[in-house]
């Protein structure tokens, strides 16, 4: 993944300018490579194709996750002083040091992910009890969320997962840490090994098949 400074995007905004500013001062000796008749049909094709891969990331997660909690990175390296003195990941905040008191970067790790308790629909929380119901013993869980402290106290007793810790997490982390409402992240040892939005949470022979092959 390559991070580029603000000069250094800004001046690729330049050149990629420049670039289209010619393609337009140029676009009456532009010739298309294909037959004109076909031009329609690529257009609706592009646009249904489009429209469709835009949409299924939108509901479920990006094919290809440029932020830094993509699956297969080592949260807890990533957190670590890199060498240049500063870790990559800055803005995390370890539910270890909160009132859960899970490490959630050794062992087996469910981390639960909702960007708001309180904004969670009937259909997300039974999506998201019934994957935690699944979750073999050995495996920690815990969760991270932006609502405010009374919320974080009183959502998981309200609603029949009174075992469940959410440790305070900004917002913007959230959104990086997982492009969707509700779901789960599942670590070893820190490694993001899993993501799964709500949507795609296991459950029940799934979910054990799932834990037993990991």
């Amino acid at each position: 993944m390559i991070k580029l400074t603000p000069w250094q995007s800004f001046a690729k905004d330049v050149v990629l300018l420049v670039l289209i500013g010619y393609i337009f001062l140029q676009r009456e000796e532009l010739r298309p490579f294909l037959p004109s008749r076909w031009l329609p049909w690529i257009g609706w094709g592009s646009w249904v194709a489009l429209t469709g891969l835009t949409t299924y990331f939108y509901l479920y997660l990006p094919a290809v996750d440029f932020l830094p909690y993509y699956k297969g990175q080592n949260l807890k390296k990533a957190l670590e002083p890199g060498p240049s003195g500063v870790p990559l990941i800055t803005d995390y905040v370890s539910t270890r040091i909160t009132d859960c008191g899970v490490d959630e970067l050794e062992g087996r790790v469910i981390l639960v992910v909702v960007q708001r308790l309180e904004a969670l629909s009937q259909a997300e929380i039974d999506r998201l009890r019934a994957f935690l119901s699944s979750v073999p013993p050995g495996v920690k869980v815990v969760g991270v969320t932006a609502s405010p402290k009374e919320v974080r106290r009183r959502w998981p007793e309200e609603k029949g997962l009174s075992g469940l810790c959410f440790a305070p997490q900004d917002q913007t982390v959230l959104k990086a840490l997982l492009r969707s409402s509700a779901g789960a992240l599942y670590l070893e040892n820190g490694l993001i090994r899993q993501k799964w939005p709500w949507r795609r949470l296991p459950s029940g022979p799934e979910a054990h098949r799932w834990f037993a092959s990991s």
